[in-house]
């Protein structure tokens, strides 16, 4: 899970908005630290999920990776929500990468332009990525992540 995130961390760049998507115990948050590791941050670093925080900045790598947890704001207030708390100038940030986890809960919150990995399976199950991209241009924007993430999952095949 992990190396699959640092590897398409690699294609990211700034202004760029990936949505993890997967029950709970899926491995997003596994998934956000290899993006983190991708981004170049120090192995010190802890990803952590932002249930209760709503929000971690991680600084200290090629780009600063803004890692959103819109659980706790689900429904119809959500979007408000994030509004009045600021937080909707990281989808997209100018400077870094955002990920954010639930955003189903709370679509309207989705940006103009966006990658989505959804993780299937939990417990001691094998997971499955489903990469897609949404909104104008967004196949074209992030290209390079689906061909880096598609080569990550051959290589993987081929062990």
């Amino acid at each position: 899970m992990r190396d699959a995130g640092a590897a398409l961390a690699a294609a990211l760049g700034p202004g760029d908005v990936v949505a993890l998507r997967g029950p709970i115990g899926a491995g997003k948050t596994w998934l956000a630290g290899g993006l983190g590791r991708g981004l170049g941050l120090p192995a010190a670093t802890r990803i952590t999920s932002p249930t209760f925080t709503l929000l971690n900045i991680h600084q200290g790598g090629r780009l600063p990776f803004y890692h959103l947890d819109l659980y706790r704001l689900g429904g119809d207030a959500g979007l408000e929500a994030l509004r009045a708390l600021g937080l909707l100038e990281y989808l997209p940030s100018e400077d870094g990468v955002t990920a954010i986890e639930w955003l189903d809960l709370c679509p309207d919150a989705a940006p103009a332009c966006w990658m989505e990995v959804a993780v299937e399976g939990t417990g001691d199950t094998p997971r499955t990525l489903v990469v897609r991209t949404a909104g104008p241009g967004a196949a074209a924007r992030y290209a390079g992540a689906l061909e880096a993430i598609s080569v990550r999952a051959r290589s993987a095949r081929g062990r």
